[in-house]
C-alpha cells in the first residue's frame, strides 16, 4: 500500500513474487478527451501500445463524475494489455473499476472508495483478483494546510497470498506552497493476516506488519 496518497494499493509477497493491485499510472503516448455538462463530467483516455497489431501494450480508461453542492460521485473503468508471449499466445490483461463518493461538511471532506481489480496472466497462473475499500476524511485547517486520515482494507481473492487481506491506516499533512508544489508529511501502518506486507508502492513487501514515516516535497509538472 502507498501511504502518501489518498488512494493506495497493497503489496504482498510470496515465493519471491509480489503483487500491487493498483490503478494505471505513468501513462505515455496518450490521447485524452474530457467534457463537462453541468454537474456531470466525462472523460476517456487511450494509450497506444507501440507494438505490432492493435491490442498489445495498449490501455483504455473511461470515467464519469457528478458534482452538485457538497456531493461528489465518480466511476472509472480501465483495461491495460501486456505484450503477447510468443510461446503461449497469451498476454497479461488488467481490468480495474473504481466507485467513489465524497461529501463536504464545512471544512471537512468525507470520502469512500471501492476498487475491483482483476489481472489475468500470460503465464496461465491463477488470476490476481482483489477488492479494496477505503474511507477517510480531509480537513482544510487553512487555505494552505490539509490534514487527511484514511483507512484501507484489501480483500485478496485469488493469486499471490489469497486471504492475507492487508490493512493500512495513514495520516498525512500537506502544505501547499503554490498550486503545483506541496510539502507533505505522512505516517502509515500496514498489517496482513500472514506473510508479508509493504507500505511502499514500488518495493516488495516483507514482515507481517510495517510502519513508516515520510516527509518530502511534491511538484506537479
Amino acid at each position: 500500500m502507498n501511504s502518501w496518497a489518498t488512494a493506495g494499493n497493497a503489496t504482498a509477497t510470496a515465493a519471491g513474487v509480489s503483487r500491487a493491485d493498483g490503478m494505471l499510472t505513468g501513462v505515455s503516448n496518450l490521447v485524452k478527451y474530457r467534457g463537462a455538462f453541468g454537474p456531470v463530467s466525462v472523460g476517456a483516455s487511450y494509450r497506444f501500445g507501440e507494438q505490432t497489431g492493435f491490442s498489445d501494450g495498449n490501455a483504455a480508461v473511461l470515467a464519469a463524475a457528478y458534482n452538485a453542492g457538497p456531493l461528489g460521485l465518480v466511476v472509472t473503468a480501465e483495461q491495460a494489455n501486456g505484450i503477447t508471449v510468443a510461446a503461449s499466445g497469451r498476454r497479461d490483461r488488467t481490468r480495474t473499476v473504481h466507485l467513489g463518493a465524497s461529501y463536504q461538511v464545512g471544512p471537512t471532506k468525507l470520502f469512500a472508495v471501492v476498487r475491483n481489480f482483476d489481472r489475468s496472466l500470460a503465464s496461465g497462473a491463477a488470476d490476481l483478483e482483489s477488492r479494496t475499500a477505503w474511507v477517510g476524511a480531509a480537513y482544510a485547517a487553512s487555505p494552505a494546510l490539509t490534514l487527511t486520515a484514511a483507512y484501507y482494507h484489501q480483500d485478496i481473492r485469488s493469486g499471490v497470498r489469497p486471504g492475507d487481506d492487508p490493512k493500512l491506516l495513514t495520516l498525512r499533512a500537506r502544505y501547499a506552497l503554490s498550486k503545483r508544489t506541496d510539502l507533505y508529511a505522512v505516517v502509515g501502518h500496514a498489517k496482513a493476516r500472514s506473510g508479508a506486507v509493504g507500505v511502499s508502492r514500488d518495493d516488495a513487501g516483507f514482515l507481517g506488519s510495517q510502519s513508516n514515516v515520510a516527509a518530502g516535497i511534491q511538484h506537479r509538472f
